[in-house]
């Protein structure tokens, strides 16, 4: 699939750029500005929001053409202005957020709208689920769950008053839901609402800077890092023990701009006041300048995590290597850009699970393990591949598998690692090993037991061979 970035311009046109080659591809006048664009899995469609005519276009992406445009109508005598849209992965529907506190419901497959759902007097931001099967929605004091099977509201999450919902954001499992409250600009506020989606209650309120005005989570699932607009930092919470266990601070103002790599290991925010984007260390939290020509003002970061494309306010956008937080080049446009997403990257990339099966750690000198290395070796020379490594220890008696190590990382060409998994109170183990990568075969595997010396135990040996391939993507606790 085309590693293509889709970007809206002032000037009523949509700007294509190859994100591989930095080359506007194509240029296409679509008659408005546009607020949003949201791609279909497949990238031959593109539904674009009209706030101003209250109506979704349907952009076809292989002639370029507006094939349909969609009106949203009145609700409750309010214009269906769309302000953001959600192409479902699988239901063939795609799902928009009006300002009028409404979501539309359009049928992608004959490009009409199918009903219109009224959710509160306003709201702000959706987010979804990872399991696809539910909407949240931030309506100010509450969050919806809207439900993708039965389209409408099934629930509401309340805030502890007199808190309002801002940006919202999900743990990778979907179990918890983020809410940032940051009050007004006469009044900000310094909350982070925890909510259950089991329970469907707030759970724990953290303390953070003044006037939190975006929130994301590490693909973890272990941080969340809160972008706070007034105090100039950004915080860090542990989800674990919901308290904030550092506060980073930025020279110069934020604004509500973010972006996490999917190895976690880099946070970007912008600084408009000084025109810059900077690069957070999420091991060490130390910021550091990335000067790229212009203050960002949106972010979005490739799938394989090499690349950061960052939209300014001037006429071009901007590629960082966020390896060496150097900027590779602009790109140059006709107009300021508005907006920017990156075609989904399912495919070419490949990826596969694979596990040890259960290890019996021999409870003697010879044959019992202090602990395992994975070791890691990608030989492709031109490719990053992510390397996500789970360990598990397997209780005597019936009962689930206990997570005992979590490893994810971005691992660049040409390039071995090695990661360490503590074995030693396990009687029994298993290891599983994800990677996503162009060519799964350059990605090259082998486990090895080691004993309180860090000798190799022979029985305790697995090479890429010796390892089981897991049907399906996903890891089997």
């Amino acid at each position: 699939m085309p590693n293509f970035a889709y970007i809206a311009q002032s000037n009523s046109k949509i700007a294509i750029v190859d994100v591989d080659t930095h080359v506007v591809v194509s240029t296409i006048v679509i008659g408005f500005n546009t607020n949003w664009i949201a791609l279909t899995p497949d990238v031959k469609m593109a539904y674009l929001a009209n706030q101003m005519n209250s109506t979704v276009a349907v952009l076809d992406l292989t002639s370029e053409m507006i094939v349909e445009v969609i009106y949203l109508g009145i609700t409750d005598n309010q214009s269906n202005q769309p302000k953001q849209i959600i192409v479902h992965p699988t239901n063939g529907l795609a799902y928009v957020a009006n300002t009028s506190g409404t979501i539309s419901i359009i049928d992608t497959a004959v490009q009409t709208l199918l009903s219109t759902v009224k959710v509160a007097s306003t709201l702000s931001v959706m987010v979804l689920s990872p399991d696809t099967n539910y909407l949240y929605i931030d309506t100010g004091p509450e969050v919806a769950v809207f439900s993708t099977i039965m389209n409408t509201v099934i629930d509401t999450i309340l805030l502890p008053s007199p808190l309002q919902a801002g940006d919202l954001a999900l743990t990778p499992d979907g179990s918890l839901v983020f809410a940032a409250s940051p009050g007004t600009i006469p009044t900000p506020d310094n909350r982070v609402v925890f909510l259950s989606t089991i329970t469907r209650a707030a759970i724990a309120t953290v303390t953070v800077g003044t006037r939190p005005v975006k929130v994301d989570v590490n693909s973890l699932g272990t941080q969340v890092y809160v972008v706070n607009q007034d105090s100039h930092n950004v915080s860090v919470i542990d989800i674990a023990s919901n308290t904030v266990v550092i506060t980073i601070p930025i020279s110069g103002t934020l604004a509500a701009v973010q972006a996490l790599t999917p190895d976690g290991s880099r946070d970007y925010v912008s600084s408009p006041s000084l025109g810059r984007l900077i690069a957070i260390d999420t091991t060490t939290s130390s910021p550091s300048d990335v000067f790229i020509g212009g203050a960002p003002t949106r972010l979005a970061v490739t799938s394989d995590g090499s690349k950061l494309l960052a939209t300014v306010a001037g006429t071009f956008i901007a590629v960082i290597n966020t390896q060496t937080n150097t900027l590779i080049t602009q790109i140059g446009l006709d107009a300021s850009a508005t907006f920017i997403t990156l075609a989904p990257q399912i495919s070419p990339v490949q990826q596969r699970v694979q596990t040890t099966g259960i290890i019996m750690n021999m409870e003697d000198d010879v044959c019992m393990a202090k602990s395992v290395s994975v070791n890691v070796l990608n030989e492709s020379y031109l490719n990053n591949a992510i390397i996500e490594i789970i360990g598990f220890a397997i209780p005597s008696t019936a009962g689930p598998k206990i997570t005992i190590a979590h490893y994810l990382y971005l691992l660049p060409p040409n390039t071995a690692d090695m990661k360490k998994v503590t074995v030693l109170d396990a009687g029994a183990y298993e290891i599983q090993i994800k990677v996503s990568t162009l060519y799964l075969e350059d990605v090259v595997l082998s486990l090895n037991g080691l004993d309180s010396e860090g000798n190799v135990i022979p029985e305790q040996k697995e090479l890429q061979a010796d390892l089981t391939v897991i049907r399906g993507l996903s890891y089997s606790p």
